[in-house]
């Protein structure tokens, strides 16, 4: 069987087809807090400023009407809200080896693993923006999170308080009739502990509509398991470690579509004979990498709740591996 080797045509433009698929694909099971806001492309030749619009609610006609006299009609309020759009991306450099082996592989394996920290970057990107809300629940009823002490965990009932603000909000929920709220492993564990907590497993028989990265739902929430939610020491006179949650309405954020518009972008160029960059005289170097251009913008600050809690947190048990006797024997 022949093998695919590194010629001075470089990448045709189907290879460069399947690895821009490639890295998107790895990258959209990454994303997380990017897949539930509003999305706006970035419209050609408008610079790197993105408009996100949205409707204010009429307010409610209580006046009654007089018979056969027509109301005064009313003008409909837009608010429109700018961000501006900042490109990400990172670069690997392959030796000279790819003129030697299969290059496909390699590069396969490479722009995947890309593809991966693709879909996290962007996640964080987005993620950083939406824990920046003004809009703060601090689980113990403190003000400020540096009240929380280790008992004030996340709860069923807690949950059910932060729903009740939504509501009173006249915060939307998603289409489905549920708010989301994107919780670390150790937050949702907490919850998981009332006996209301419903698994997807108990009702995934139904033919529910179930999230990626779904574990279960209760009082009016799907909750979101991801491991981008990491805990920040606060500086209560005992500390305590803070994980922070976001309970988010319909409509509460927007992102950039970056399935449609601004996708994660391969970028490969391999080491040629003909190469005159005179950086890498003898061609040794070939450089894998990805680039997007994304931004994510907060629409609704009351649609944005984080959530600041202290969590039941799981120790790893000691390595046991070691043949050490001394080690076996502290155990005991």
């Amino acid at each position: 069987m022949a093998v695919n080797t590194t010629t001075s045509a470089g990448l045709s433009a189907e290879i460069k087809e399947f690895y821009d698929r490639t890295l998107l694909e790895r990258a959209l099971p990454n994303l997380v807090f990017v897949k539930y806001g509003q999305k706006r492309p970035i419209p050609k030749g408008n610079g790197k400023t993105i408009e996100f619009r949205k409707f204010n609610s009429l307010k409610p006609a209580t006046t009654p009407l007089t018979e056969g006299t027509p109301p005064t009609a009313k003008d409909l309020s837009v608010s429109s809200i700018k961000a501006t759009v900042a490109q990400y991306g990172d670069v690997v450099s392959v030796t000279d080896v790819l003129e030697t082996t299969a290059y496909d592989p390699i590069i396969t394996e490479t722009v995947e693993l890309e593809g991966e920290q693709a879909g996290e970057t962007l996640d964080r990107v987005a993620r950083d923006v939406l824990l920046k809300t003004t809009n703060v629940y601090n689980v113990g009823g403190g003000v400020d999170v540096d009240d929380i002490a280790s008992t004030d965990k996340l709860t069923a009932d807690e949950v059910l308080k932060i729903r009740t603000i939504m509501k009173r909000n006249n915060i939307k929920p998603f289409q489905d009739g549920y708010y989301l709220m994107f919780c670390s492993p150790e937050q949702i564990a907490d919850v998981m502990r009332d006996e209301l907590w419903q698994s997807v497993n108990s009702y995934n028989h139904n033919g529910k509509n179930i999230e990626d990265g779904e574990v279960g739902r209760i009082h009016g929430f799907k909750f979101i398991d991801t491991s981008l939610v990491e805990p920040t020491e606060n500086e209560a006179s005992t500390p305590v470690n803070i994980y922070s949650g976001l309970a988010v309405g319909k409509n509460a954020y927007g992102i950039v579509d970056i399935e449609n518009g601004s996708k994660p972008k391969s970028i490969i160029k391999i080491a040629r004979d003909d190469d005159s960059d005179r950086s890498d005289p003898l061609n040794q170097i070939s450089t894998i990498g990805w680039k997007a251009l994304f931004t994510a913008v907060i629409l609704d600050a009351l649609g944005c709740m984080r959530v600041n809690s202290a969590a039941t947190e799981v120790v790893a048990d000691a390595d046991t591996t070691s043949s050490d006797s001394s080690d076996a024997g502290s155990q005991g």
